[in-house]
């Protein structure tokens, strides 16, 4: 059961938009913070929340376009 919850949740984080779009805008935000302030651990933070975003991005565009590519083959 709690196996089950656990994937519920990862699966609701990976699929929500709202939450894809805040990640990378709080990562461009604490990029640039660390950049003008010198705080490298807010940049590295940064950098991390916006590679995770770029992952999950990606991920999703590599599902739509093998997707769209077997639909394609099927028709």
């Amino acid at each position: 059961m709690r196996f089950q919850t656990t994937r519920t949740l990862f699966d609701f984080l990976y699929r929500s938009k709202r939450l894809l779009v805040s990640m990378c805008a709080a990562g461009v935000a604490c990029v640039a913070y660390g950049m003008a302030f010198k705080n490298d651990p807010v940049f590295i933070v940064g950098i991390i929340l916006v590679g995770a975003g770029y992952l999950i991005i990606r991920k999703h565009l590599k599902e739509s376009l093998k997707a769209a590519s077997q639909s394609h083959e099927n028709n």
